[in-house]
């Protein structure tokens, strides 16, 4: 074996033995490193060896022979000492030999027990080869079924971030399933799975793609529509909008609308169809404070909120209707201004309309480089048509108006997920066939708990296993630079820069690191990281199976594992591999947030977050405290609220509806005592 810049983890590789009939292409199979000492995880390795040069009958007896002496399925399995067998599978490989010998129902058998014992990418994947085979006598030609279970698409949905769930059921076995394009894991083949994965749902009416294919190679493709609800209730005020007195227009939400009120004088709401409405509402002349404000929310809590456009302020109580009609005198006041006069008496203040200079649509609480402590904020639009609105988008994403309303409001959240300049353009076409375009460029801060620095520190040191006798150098080196990129990108991870790793880590030294479990892992001081990832990769002359492994660098346990398996022809193949890969891992870290509830002495605090926020013990986490909302003081948009860092933790206890956190001051957090209604977030 050559050194290279990755972790040598196995005592596998390359002694070989004097069975010069196994050689194929020049290379020795059926082979382990140093004396065959004939246990089990001899044989064990020898009959990989065999697996990976198409040695099967061989491979079916050395497996045969391990499973006599240890016939548990297990990783980082112990042999004597600090020696470990990383990935310790005789079941399954046992199931590949029978499968590659075409006993496919021993290979059924074989590889359902190691999956039952512990689950793999590798024994679902064989298992899905052997159905598929087996299926071909069955002539099966009912496709599956697929429904949805959470979230209930038949309401409109809040937006953001969800976690969707899906039943399948087949008349005999299911095989793959993707959503939009994206592989999610089943498990092995079954006639039943639940499968689910996180989706960001987009605005307004959607639709999933759902494909579903059983191992008869029958495929159910089927669009799930959906709503989602991202807007405030959208405005529309009957002009002119005269004051004091009786104000009318018409709302329509999505969700429906829960509230309407002007001046805090709440409004009446007449529903005139699924999701319209007509309102009321009677202002005084003592509540007419400038600036009018209304506001506006659905059942979904969106809220829409502005300025009333107010056209025509009434002076003359004496004219409570003005009648246009009768052509009173105007005279200009200034720009857009002018002063109604019946006869002698001033009756009212108007605003004059400019002439119609097309459609015009306005970031109303948004400010050229405005910047947001926010991950999602509410843009307020308002909307200006003579001719009425035929669409209108922002940032791609169409908008609900009403076509014939001349004057509209409506508030929409837009998600700033990544730090830096952010562009909002919105446009609008009218029923003229006339567009406008409008741009205004904000920019979204991190605050103290999302900052780089205060994300889990991972170090990725590359591939570690290829199988003993194959090289695969370029495919690794693919692996694992695709992998960094991935990991990169998905931006959960503090990553460490490769060139302050170690050049080579040996496999000595990372058994000692597991055998330390009472106290600090040596590799920390070797590896400038609170985690290390480590790759596996392994090739039979069938398929490919990528691993990786994470490893807390101060309690010297396995906190995250990750594994895809499949048939690799093409480069795009191995790419997919490894972005599913990258997926999976990276769902094994939620970063999720909760509250302190209670404090208890020894430094323990317990939080809201719990088992089903798939946190799990000794995974990091950060306290920390809000502080006052920061207003803009020229649009009065709420701009966040700084965090301040008290104390870092872990997890030392995880129940289903709480868990217990050990916090530790550090030098760089504020400090000071932690309190209830502080906040959590893992690390």
């Amino acid at each position: 074996m050559h050194k290279r810049a990755l972790i040598l983890v196995l005592l596998l590789a390359g002694c070989a033995t004097n069975q010069s009939a196994y050689v194929r292409e020049g290379v020795q199979y059926g082979v382990t490193e140093g004396p065959f000492r004939g246990r089990w995880w001899s044989y064990y390795e020898r009959g990989r060896s065999f697996l990976d040069g198409g040695f099967y009958e061989e491979a079916r007896r050395d497996f045969e022979r391990a499973l006599d002496e240890r016939d548990l399925d297990q990783r980082w399995a112990r042999t004597y000492g600090l020696h470990f067998v990383p990935q310790y599978f005789p079941h399954r490989e046992f199931g590949v030999a029978l499968f590659y010998l075409d006993d496919l129902s021993g290979a059924v058998t074989a590889l359902e027990r190691s999956y039952d014992q512990q689950p793999s990418a590798r024994a679902t994947y064989f298992l899905s080869q052997a159905r598929r085979k087996l299926a071909a006598s069955l002539r099966d030609t009912e496709a599956p079924a697929v429904s949805v279970v959470a979230p209930d698409i038949a309401q409109p949905l809040a937006g953001g971030k969800l976690r969707w769930v899906f039943a399948l059921t087949d008349n005999t076995y299911l095989d793959t399933f993707e959503v939009d394009g994206v592989n999610v894991p089943l498990g092995p083949p079954s006639p039943r799975a639940e499968a689910s994965l996180e989706l960001e749902t987009r605005p307004g009416r959607n639709q999933l793609l759902i494909r579903a294919v059983d191992v008869a190679g029958n495929v159910t493709e089927t669009p799930f529509e959906y709503a989602a609800d991202f807007d405030g209730p959208l405005l529309s005020f009957d002009e002119p909008v005269a004051l004091p007195g009786a104000l009318h227009g018409v709302a329509s939400d999505l969700s429906q609308v829960a509230a309407l009120s002007v001046e805090g004088v709440e409004a009446t709401l007449f529903q005139t169809g699924d999701h319209a409405y007509r309102f009321s509402v009677e202002l005084t002349r003592e509540q007419l404070t400038p600036p009018l404000t209304f506001t506006a929310s659905d059942t979904l809590g969106n809220r829409s909120a502005g300025v009333l456009p107010l056209d025509v302020l009434k002076l003359a109580d004496a004219t409570p209707e003005l009648r246009f009609a009768s052509a009173p005198s105007v005279i200009p006041l200034g720009p857009q201004l002018a002063a109604l006069y019946e006869g002698a008496r001033l009756v009212a203040v108007a605003q004059v309309a400019d002439a119609d200079t097309g459609p015009e649509v306005r970031f109303t609480n948004l400010a050229e480089g405005q910047r947001y402590l926010l991950d999602e904020i509410m843009v307020d639009l308002e909307i200006i048509a003579a001719n009425g609105v035929k669409t209108l988008t922002v940032n791609g994403a169409p908008v609900d108006i009403f076509p014939d309303r001349h004057r509209q409001r409506i508030s929409r959240r837009v998600p700033l997920p990544a730090p830096g300049p952010v562009e909002l353009v919105a446009i609008i076409e009218d029923t003229a066939g006339q567009t406008r375009e409008t741009r205004v460029t904000i920019e979204r801060t991190l605050t103290a708990v999302e900052t780089l620095d205060r994300k889990l520190s991972l170090a990725v040191l590359g591939n570690v296993w290829e199988g003993p006798n194959r090289d695969t150098r370029s495919e690794e080196q693919f692996i694992s630079d695709e992998l960094t990129r991935l990991l990169f990108e998905q931006g959960r991870f503090d990553l460490v820069a490769r060139d302050t790793l170690p050049q080579v880590l040996t496999e000595q030294e990372l058994a000692a690191a597991l055998g330390a479990r009472n106290g600090a892992s040596p590799l920390r001081d070797i590896v400038p990281a609170e985690m290390m990832a480590v790759g596996m990769v392994r090739k039979d002359p069938e398929s490919v199976e990528i691993i990786l492994q994470a490893i807390n660098l101060d309690s010297s346990q396995l906190m995250g594992y990750a594994d895809v398996a499949g048939k690799v022809e093409t480069k795009d193949d191995l790419r997919r591999l490894v972005g599913d890969l990258a997926r999976r891992f990276v769902q094994d870290f939620p970063r999720v947030q909760g509250k302190v509830v209670d404090i208890r002495a020894n430094a323990r605090v317990y939080t809201s977050l719990g088992a089903p926020d798939r946190i799990r013990r000794n995974m990091k986490c950060l306290v920390f405290r809000r502080g006052q909302e920061i207003l803009d003081p020229a649009t009065g948009a709420v701009l966040g609220a700084p965090t301040e860092i008290i104390a870092e933790g872990w997890f030392d206890e995880v129940a289903a509806q709480l868990s217990a956190v050990k916090v530790v001051p550090s030098p760089d957090t504020a400090g000071g005592p932690v309190e209830v209604q502080d906040y959590v977030i893992t690390k």
